[in-house]
């Protein structure tokens, strides 16, 4: 492990777990934020998948949320406010009127406590009654563990003393080759998906039969989409930002760059994946050596869907349990 700079007067720490397969992963103190998914493509040459700061000193604000446990909410909360068991709770507004991912501090911005054994990396924070307006204690673990497989699995394992909404997601964003991502291809186990409203909330259940630009049933370059003229595209600034319902017992998504021939697929028992294209990163962000653009990254964010309250309530007498796992190939032989 390594320190890399201080947020908050405590020192940010890198730490890094690697495989015999030549695969690392790299993830700090600070909100569990993952800084590497590093693989071999075809030729042998280890590429860092997922964006990640110059300057870790960015992420004391993060509000892209690079590669951060995001929570005790994913995604957006109308009006920033609930209801639960007869009560009206109130958030923090970071999105316009709305709650976005928790709050202004929410798990991205919070430090964990790290325990690292040989192959995982195990972070735990506790989460006050009250913070960003949530209620109840939370006590909460995720824990990243490496394969010899080239596979990253990233547990969460949560329990509160008070019913209280729970979603909970990593923000990684993912580029498996140079340049964009609009030439990458992407499949999803899905065939519905989520309309926005002009806040992008969630509003209507819509299958994929009825819209052919969200249909990624089979694998299409992400571009045919992001260059359609439809007012769901151009409700978030001319990309993708919509929740995707997963069909269960199968991959919930398989992202490829055909130029090196690396290849991620997603697992999870998650009910639903957030496709996000980068939409608003932009040349003010320096990160993996480069001013970044649109569309420069994807987030594939496994969760439940957003806004969705009473589907997320976690209770006292109940263990919030779910897992995702990345898993890293290409015709070389890249995982066996």
């Amino acid at each position: 492990m390594k320190k890399l700079t201080e947020i908050q007067g405590r020192d940010v720490v890198e730490y890094t777990l690697t495989n015999k397969a030549g695969m690392k992963v790299t993830a700090l103190n600070f909100g569990a934020v993952i800084t590497g998914m590093h693989v071999p493509d075809g030729e042998g040459n280890l590429h860092n998948t997922v964006l990640a700061y110059d300057n870790p000193e960015n992420y004391a604000d993060n509000s892209v949320f690079f590669g951060a446990a995001v929570g005790r909410t994913s995604g957006r909360t109308k009006d920033a406010q609930f209801e639960l068991d007869g009560s009206v709770y109130e958030l923090a507004p970071n999105d316009g009127s709305n709650n976005l991912h928790g709050g202004k501090s929410g798990f991205t911005h919070r430090f964990f406590e790290v325990e690292q054994t040989e192959n995982k990396l195990k972070f735990s924070y506790d989460s006050p009654d009250g913070e960003e307006g949530f209620p109840g204690n939370v006590a909460l673990t995720i824990t990243y563990s490496l394969t010899e497989r080239n596979e990253l699995h990233i547990d969460y394992a949560a329990t509160t003393d008070k019913a209280t909404p729970l979603n909970l997601t990593n923000h990684s964003y993912f580029n498996l080759g140079d340049g964009d991502i609009t030439d990458h291809t992407l499949q999803l186990s899905s065939d519905y998906f989520y309309e926005l409203d002009e806040e992008s909330i969630p509003v209507k259940k819509q299958s994929a039969d009825n819209n052919p630009v969200f249909d990624f049933r089979e694998p299409k370059k992400i571009k045919e989409a992001l260059y359609a003229e439809d007012p769901q595209i151009a409700i978030v600034q001319g990309g993708i930002d919509h929740p995707f319902e997963l069909n269960s017992g199968l991959p919930a998504a398989i992202l490829k760059n055909e130029q090196n021939d690396i290849t991620l697929t997603i697992e999870t028992d998650n009910s639903a994946i957030v496709v996000y294209t980068g939409n608003m990163l932009g040349e003010e962000i320096q990160a993996n050596g480069r001013k970044l653009s649109r569309h420069s990254a994807v987030c594939l964010e496994t969760q439940h869907v957003p806004d969705d309250i009473p589907g997320i309530i976690l209770r006292p007498e109940e263990k919030y349990e779910k897992r995702t796992t990345y898993r890293f190939t290409n015709t070389a032989g890249l995982s066996q």
